[in-house]
């Protein structure tokens, strides 16, 4: 079953912070240099297993026709994006 939008959260923000990318990153750096590479790496496989699992759910069940469809809603919700979206044969391109 699709739900009205294939992100695994609700994104109401009126715009985009530019610094989420930058946090991101941080973050990442900040759990490799505390657990090094294999930790992060297990908290990678954590949040794709976990946080993710939604959007796993619906690209196994969904193919993808519901791989796109998550593209397309994940730029939607971010202000001031333009993105083409399309299947190929074997693969989505973004």
């Amino acid at each position: 079953m699709l739900t009205p939008t294939s992100l695994p959260y609700t994104d109401t923000k009126p715009q985009g912070a530019a610094d989420f990318y930058l946090c991101v990153n941080a973050t990442f750096r900040f759990i490799r240099q505390r657990l090094g590479e294999e930790g992060l790496l297990r908290y990678w496989r954590d949040l794709g297993a976990q946080y993710y699992q939604p959007v796993s759910k619906l690209w196994r069940e969904g193919g993808l026709p519901a791989v796109a469809r998550y593209w397309r809603d994940f730029f939607e919700a971010e202000p001031g994006s333009e993105v083409e979206v399309s299947i190929q044969s074997e693969e989505v391109v973004v």
